[in-house]
Order: C-alpha cells, then sequence, then structure tokens
C-alpha cells in the first residue's frame, strides 16, 4: 500500500467500519478503530489489533462483510 493510499483510507474511513485483512493463510475482519503511524488499528472481538500497513494491498469491495453473532 502506498502513502497515499494510506492516508486517504485512513482519512476517509469512519470508525467502526469493517476492514479485512489476509496475508499468507492469516485473515482477521475486524471495525476500524484509526490509524497509527505505519499501521492500521482494528477492534477484533473487543481486542486491538494492530496491522502494519506495508502488508496491505488497498482494494475496495461494494459488497459488505457478513458480520455473525
Amino acid at each position: 500500500m502506498t502513502d497515499k493510499e494510506f492516508k486517504q483510507l485512513c482519512s476517509t474511513t469512519s470508525k467502526g467500519a469493517t476492514l479485512s485483512f489476509n496475508f499468507d493463510d492469516t485473515e482477521v475482519s475486524g471495525k476500524f478503530v484509526g490509524c497509527w503511524e505505519e499501521a492500521f488499528v482494528i477492534d477484533v472481538h473487543g481486542r486491538q489489533l494492530i496491522w502494519p500497513r506495508d502488508l496491505c494491498n488497498y482494494r475496495k469491495s461494494p459488497f459488505p462483510i457478513p458480520t455473525y453473532s
């Protein structure tokens, strides 16, 4: 993810929006909390997770991610 994409995502994403991150065999979905230095902070089941931006590719989907209770 470029610096421009990172800044754009941080400034335009509303808090509480669902974000998904994938890396190798790991997939994480959570609610956007904010950005910190070079990373995204998301809430995953009540825990704060910091996901480095250099592991991200920016892709926006018009379809919402399903949530399960």
